[in-house]
């Protein structure tokens, strides 16, 4: 799966010229100059990046708005389970790059300041992952961040919870990927329980049922079994690919056991083609007169 990420490259192109002179912050944009744009769970780089942006929405839009209301225009939904997100979410990135590129937008101070206030945001960066992950900067995976949880009906139960569910597990990718791996606005760290996965799937079905297309189906190619079990172990192997424990190229399906049969190809020696018969309006017999 695609994950890689047009804002974080601009993003990061729009910080290259700074020259901070905190440690954390000089740490933080050294890790995010080596960073090739990709959000896989072993991503360094992008888990600095994720963060960076936490803090500057904090620190350009809380003040402005407050925490409430930043949240709701963030993205955050008006009910957790019926609606957890609105049309606002996954725009912040795109948002933020462009109030980085017009400095005579308003929300961002001029000059020194303006330098000042991103330092300030790539120091509290460190600082969170430093807390959250731990001192070494090897350890800053996104994927110990970007987690999900498949929860079964059953794992409600707190005993049964860890018999029935399937998580929580490393993966890949954000609102702006290829591969859609969002999360709540409110719950951006990993203090909390778990980050959700949020694909805006729904609004797909809906824009293709007004735009009259028909409604999509699930495509199983040939031997390709159907999960009947969507909280196996295996299902969700299948689903997230080698990127389920932060490992391998990125999210890519493990090659089925039953592989296809190579094509056959029929030699024109052994079945020469079969002759067309041509009839004329002459050699057809004529119909016989109904009673």
């Amino acid at each position: 799966m695609d994950v890689l990420c047009l804002p974080g490259l601009e993003m990061a192109a729009r910080l290259a010229h700074l020259q901070p002179q905190s440690p954390d912050a000089a740490l933080a944009l050294d890790l995010l100059r080596g960073w090739d744009g990709r959000l896989p769970p072993q991503s360094i780089g992008g888990a600095v990046y994720e963060v960076f942006l936490v803090q500057l929405a904090q620190a350009i839009l809380q003040p402005r708005l407050g925490p409430d209301f930043m949240h709701r225009v963030l993205g955050l939904g008006p009910h957790p389970i019926l609606i957890p997100v609105t049309e606002f979410q996954g725009y912040w990135p795109a948002t933020a790059v462009r109030l980085l590129t017009n400095p005579a937008s308003g929300w961002l101070p001029a000059g020194p300041a303006r330098d000042a206030l991103l330092e300030n945001c790539l120091a509290q960066t460190t600082a969170v992952l430093r807390q959250t992950l731990g001192p070494q900067p090897q350890d800053w995976q996104w994927g110990r961040l970007h987690q999900i949880t498949f929860a079964h009906a059953l794992g409600r139960v707190p005993l049964l919870a860890r018999l029935f569910n399937q998580g929580p597990r490393a993966i890949g990718g954000d609102a702006t990927t290829i591969a859609q791996a969002s999360y709540r606005p409110d719950a951006p760290l990993r203090q909390q329980r778990h980050w959700r996965l949020l694909s805006p799937r729904g609004r797909l079905r809906r824009s293709r049922r007004r735009m009259g297309h028909a409604r999509p189906r699930p495509i199983r190619p040939t031997r390709q079994p159907p999960l009947r079990r969507p909280h196996h172990p295996l299902a969700v192997r299948r689903l997230l690919g080698d990127s389920l424990d932060g490992g391998g190229d990125n999210g890519r399906f493990p090659p089925h056991p039953h592989p296809h049969p190579a094509p056959v190809t029929l030699s024109a020696a052994k079945h020469p083609p079969t002759p067309s018969v041509m009839l004329s309006a002459r050699s057809i017999p004529p119909r016989p007169p109904s009673c």
